[in-house]
């Protein structure tokens, strides 16, 4: 590995980012299929708004509307030359968020027209701006987003500092502003 994979990979397990491994992929699967039925990945539109390189969703084709999303360039292009991730993989900083694709933004809003169910299919990051214990250590700037930001403005305290949290309170405000009725975070 060169100085440079080395340095990528220490910012990316800075930020908490991991992949899944296939044994809790097809347990999420499986769980998601007994609460909202075996027809979920056809039926719902499924976006993984924390793609990565595209655990979570590669090993099911079954998708009827599925929204890839990740932080970083280089995993958008694995997971489309690999093709899986959906129609719709793309970058995107879902904690510090710009406009979506206008294919991304037109998805939504048809479905949520059609009264189908968004699920948010995700294995968030897990950072937190700082590491409990008698040695605890601190991430400095990790949580600064602006979903960190709007989490203050709404006085949520403390878990606008943890980014999982981050990501489940910008899932709800993604459901209310496309108008979905019945949304999912799983």
């Amino acid at each position: 590995m060169n100085a440079a994979s080395i340095a990528a990979l220490a910012v990316r397990r800075f930020r908490g980012e991991f992949f899944t491994p296939p044994l809790w992929t097809n347990e999420a699967h499986e769980e998601v299929s007994r609460v909202l039925g075996e027809d979920w990945r056809q039926e719902c539109v499924v976006w993984d708004c924390a793609a990565g390189t595209g655990n979570l969703t590669r090993d099911y084709l079954d998708w009827g509307c599925l929204l890839s999303s990740t932080l970083e360039g280089t995993d958008v292009a694995a997971v489309q030359e690999q093709g899986w991730g959906g129609e719709h993989v793309f970058e995107y900083d879902f904690l510090n968020p710009g406009p979506l694709p206008l294919e991304a933004q037109a998805c939504l809003q048809t479905a949520a027209a059609a009264g189908k169910r968004l699920v948010f299919f995700i294995n968030p990051p897990y950072g937190t701006a700082g590491n409990a214990g008698t040695k605890g250590t601190s991430k400095e700037g990790i949580a600064k987003t602006v979903v960190n930001e709007e989490m203050k403005a709404a006085k949520l305290g403390l878990p606008s500092q943890q980014l999982y949290a981050q990501f489940m309170f910008r899932c709800r405000k993604v459901a209310e502003h496309y108008g979905f009725r019945d949304y999912t975070v799983a």
